[in-house]
């Protein structure tokens, strides 16, 4: 990363860091960025936000790559027949359970704060599958070094605390806000929360476009990712030598 960046620079590439989005106009010619701290124009805009994941307010829950992941998909061939415990506040945790069970060794489901909606009959699925669904706690906090972890859980009722002893932490807790920026500003996306784009990276809005994780042509792997930021890099210079 340090080496893309530095890349970047040598290219002419102004980077603006620390800086939150709070505010899209992308109605005129001139599509203007707001952040905390400034205002940003040009003709055209790149959206590369990422997979817009969040999580669900854990202590050291974003130690990803040391014990920790995001994203089941991406991560759980490395941590083959190994045991997991994934922590969910929405349904999209019950589907990364579902691909882990293909993978891993033993899943569990901790049931974040009871926030997802599962059904008597997905809950005989998920235990045909070998998974222990785990109610009625919330999520605390992350310990130790890999290989193993060890999840804090306080239980709702009382908050007693008990610990889960682990190899991986899966964090699911659905989308960030930021794409409550992008709908206000007119931009189409899907329910999961990424944008919805052409084949040429083109969003509902024109002259925007997005590229990598928070598209809706790839998934959040990084040799993809890349791929997919040259191709909407061309065709933005194309769109901006030719309007279209």
């Amino acid at each position: 990363m340090e080496r893309i960046v530095l890349q970047a620079e040598k290219a002419g590439v102004e980077l603006r860091t620390s800086e939150e989005v709070v505010g899209l106009s992308l109605g005129g010619d001139e599509k203007i960025v707001k952040t905390k701290r400034g205002t940003y124009s040009g003709r055209a805009l790149i959206l590369a936000t990422g997979d817009g994941m969040k999580g669900l307010g854990m202590k050291w829950e974003t130690w990803i790559g040391g014990g920790v992941a995001y994203c089941a998909e991406c991560a759980a061939p490395f941590f083959k027949g190994k045991d997991v415990v994934v922590v969910g506040g929405c349904r999209e945790a019950v589907d990364e359970v579902l691909c882990l069970t293909k993978i891993a060794g033993s899943v569990r489901l901790v049931n974040h704060a009871n926030t997802i909606a599962v059904s008597e009959l997905m809950k005989r699925r998920l235990k045909g599958e070998g998974v222990r669904l785990i109610e009625d706690f919330v999520g605390k906090e992350i310990k130790g070094k890999p290989p193993f972890k060890r999840l804090v859980l306080r239980r709702l009722k009382d908050s007693a605390t008990k610990e889960l002893r682990t190899n991986i932490v899966f964090v699911v807790g659905g989308v960030k806000p930021f794409v409550s920026v992008l709908r206000k500003a007119g931009i189409r996306t899907h329910r999961l929360g990424c944008v919805l784009v052409d084949e040429f990276g083109r969003t509902s809005v024109r002259g925007v476009f997005a590229a990598g994780g928070c598209a809706s042509t790839v998934k959040d792997i990084i040799p993809a990712c890349v791929g997919d930021g040259t191709n909407v890099a061309t065709c933005v210079r194309l769109f901006l030598k030719y309007g279209s």
